[in-house]
């Protein structure tokens, strides 16, 4: 099991990432964190978390892109992907590649986050 199979399984639930060796996977309902050392493992915990607690695909209001900020900051920086890393309390990511060049933003709240991607918008033209 990989990083990018946990993603096609669970990717809709939890926000999953990879750093070093920890894998770990934030529910998109309400942010609670699970770690593990490996994806199996990992996997065995989504499984018994989501068994516990099914996560409403799609109905938490940080991540409906049908209004508010976040909508709008999609729609104004289209070029960015934009998302909720998962930590308490939340950091917003958003992240854009051009070529080898990869430009990766963190702002505590999404009002932050629009004037750094202005910026940096404006800087690189």
């Amino acid at each position: 099991m990989s990083l990018a199979d946990l993603r096609y399984h669970w990717g809709a639930a939890y926000i999953i990432t990879q750093a070093g060796g920890t894998f770990r996977a934030c529910r998109r309902d309400d942010g609670t964190a699970l770690t593990a050392d490996a994806a199996l493992r990992l996997s065995a915990k989504i499984r018994a978390d989501y068994l516990a607690r099914p996560v409403p695909r799609g109905t938490h209001p940080d991540h409906l892109l049908a209004g508010g900020k976040l909508a709008a900051l999609a729609r104004d920086f289209a070029a960015w992907e934009i998302d909720r890393f998962c930590t308490r309390p939340p950091t917003w990511v958003a992240v854009t590649r051009r070529g080898t060049f990869t430009h990766v933003l963190a702002a505590h709240d999404l009002d932050d986050l629009r004037a750094k991607l202005g910026n940096a918008t404006a800087e690189n033209g």
